[in-house]
């Protein structure tokens, strides 16, 4: 004979009836089946090198910041009121630099570097203007 234990129910599927060793008791409970879950790989994105922060590894890369650093440095010579111009191409001209380092680390081509360089020296060029224009029109008041 079996021992004492529950087995499935005889009478109704998905139940599980006690039996005390001899026979069926009215013990019965609910039989829980394992949920199957599906093992699924991992498998890590596919990049040229390790993925950097901020990069889209599908475009080709681009450093818009670098061609707004260009752009407001030459206009800057112009036309530069309170300094603003040469400021943000200064400071976009840094910032696009940097992106243009994180490009290169993760294996792109080099993107913008050489436009942030000379959107950072057309910066500086217009802010040694724009003190030079300043301090002469306080020259000419004395």
């Amino acid at each position: 004979m079996a021992e004492a234990g529950w087995y499935p129910d005889p009478g109704v599927t998905g139940r599980a009836r006690y039996w005390d060793g001899s026979q069926w008791t009215e013990r019965v409970s609910v039989v829980q089946t394992p949920v199957e879950t599906e093992v699924v790989p991992f498998a890590p994105p596919a990049y040229a090198t390790d993925p950097t922060p901020g990069l889209d590894a599908a475009a080709s890369p681009k450093n818009t910041k670098a061609t707004v650093a260009l752009v407001l440095g030459a206009v800057s010579l112009l036309i530069n009121p309170f300094c603003a111009l040469s400021i943000l191409a200064i400071v976009n001209g840094v910032s696009a630099r940097s992106q243009a380092a994180r490009l290169r680390a993760a294996g792109y081509p080099p993107a913008g570097g050489v436009a942030a360089a000379w959107g950072i020296a057309l910066g500086v060029i217009g802010t040694i203007g724009f003190v030079v224009i300043v301090a002469n029109s306080f020259n000419q008041f004395n």
